[in-house]
């Protein structure tokens, strides 16, 4: 579903009762704190794709030195 401008503009703010306040507060601080959580957790995934790739270059890096070996050519 998808809302025009219009449709946007006829949305009223929302009105939070006084005595909710603190609800909404909480809830907000939870958002953020997920929010938060899932931004770290993405940048742990990212390092350990890092590190698997630095170990498959230095597997390849290996792999090329001691075919170079074997065929007795200069890398």
């Amino acid at each position: 579903m998808s809302l025009s401008l219009a449709d946007i503009q006829r949305e009223q703010p929302r009105q939070v009762p006084l005595a909710n306040w603190q609800d909404v507060l909480q809830a907000e601080l939870n958002a953020f704190d997920t929010a938060s959580s899932t931004v770290s957790g993405i940048g742990d995934v990212a390092k350990t794709i890092n590190f698997a790739i630095d170990q498959c270059v230095q597997t390849l890096k290996m792999t090329v030195a001691t075919t170079c070996g074997l065929c007795q050519i200069t890398c």
